[in-house]
């Protein structure tokens, strides 16, 4: 068979089944449908188009003809238009292309760090978009303050916004940190000297069984840009066993000419510690403070013991004596 003879047997074969199609009963009465839904549906739009219709219309911002020595650290908002007008003139107004509107970079006083756009700008920049018979009813914002910095910066430390358990039998074994450690904030320089730290996001985690990592933003400050804006936070997690160390007193404000004797000589301790620190961790660490300002105060020879200090990647950490008993000889000094 020819190629043409194929395109004619393949016309006639579609019409063939186009015709039982149409024959069908079920199917005349789909088509009718059909038909009268799509008549329906083009008068609704030539009615829509001919009727005032109130909708929302957001323009977005571009600042231009910024100083290279000039950072803008404000988000620059988009600016949303409530108007009312013809459905064709809207259509219409949809259909182009929803460029930026540029804005010249002109504050009027540049120490001030602030760029403010006046009820009165922000209306032109709206009217520069939507013309002809368009009937605006509000704009939000009607006023915009955008913050810049002439150079001015600040290292900040960062604070981890955040609440992080583990499952049982595991604990946060160090430090959770951040990397980097520190970032630099941008901003007028009224504003930097507010600024004694910046926040991570806030995170909150549970039933951690290893160590999590993960990328997580600064937490936004109005007129501040921070950089990096993102850090990598680590929350180092691992299983734990239980230790108990015996620890030296540390004997604070005992007069020269005194010495200070206690039963038990050492303080016990108990805490959790992670397997892969468990051999590493030393008494020097510790310290168990008896104060001898305490004991002028104690009408018996039993004294409170206070634990000042310990290492940052133990938890759970305990003193199994919390008082001690005590005397006190007088020292002998040679001339």
């Amino acid at each position: 068979m020819s190629y043409r003879r194929k395109i004619v047997h393949s016309y006639l074969l579609l019409k063939k089944k186009v015709g039982l199609f149409i024959k069908k009963k079920n199917n005349k009465e789909l088509l009718t449908f059909s038909f009268f839904l799509l008549l329906s549906f083009f008068f609704w739009t030539l009615q829509v188009l001919r009727e005032e219709i109130t909708t929302s219309y957001t323009i977005n911002l571009e600042i231009t003809d910024i100083p290279k020595n000039i950072l803008i650290t404000s988000k620059i908002p988009a600016i949303d238009v409530k108007l009312r007008d013809q459905g064709a003139d809207l259509f219409n107004l949809y259909r182009k292309e929803n460029k930026p509107v540029t804005v010249p970079f002109s504050p009027k006083d540049m120490r001030s760090g602030r760029y403010t756009l006046s009820p009165e700008d922000i209306l032109s920049i709206v009217q520069k978009r939507i013309t002809g018979s368009a009937q605006i009813i509000s704009v939000y914002p009607n006023s915009l303050v955008l913050y810049f910095s002439i150079g001015q910066s600040k290292q900040l430390p960062i604070k981890v916004n955040g609440d992080f358990r583990t499952k049982q039998q595991y604990m946060i074994s160090g430090e959770i940190t951040t990397d980097p450690q520190m970032v630099t904030a941008y901003a007028p320089e009224d504003l930097l000297a507010k600024l004694e730290e910046c926040e991570t996001d806030s995170l909150f985690l549970q039933n951690l069984s290893e160590t999590y990592t993960t990328d997580i933003g600064i937490k936004p400050v109005p007129g501040v840009k921070f950089y990096p804006d993102k850090v990598r936070l680590d929350v180092p997690v691992e299983s734990f066993t239980q230790k108990e160390l015996q620890v030296p007193f540390v004997i604070k404000d005992l007069p020269v000419d005194k010495i200070l004797r206690t039963f038990p000589a050492n303080a016990s301790i108990s805490c959790f510690v992670a397997l892969s620190k468990y051999s590493q961790m030393k008494k020097e660490e510790f310290s168990v403070i008896v104060d001898y300002k305490d004991i002028v105060n104690e009408k018996q020879n039993k004294v409170k013991v206070k634990l000042e200090d310990y290492p940052v990647y133990v938890s759970n950490v305990q003193l199994l004596n919390d008082s001690v008993e005590f005397i006190i000889e007088d020292k002998i000094i040679h001339d």
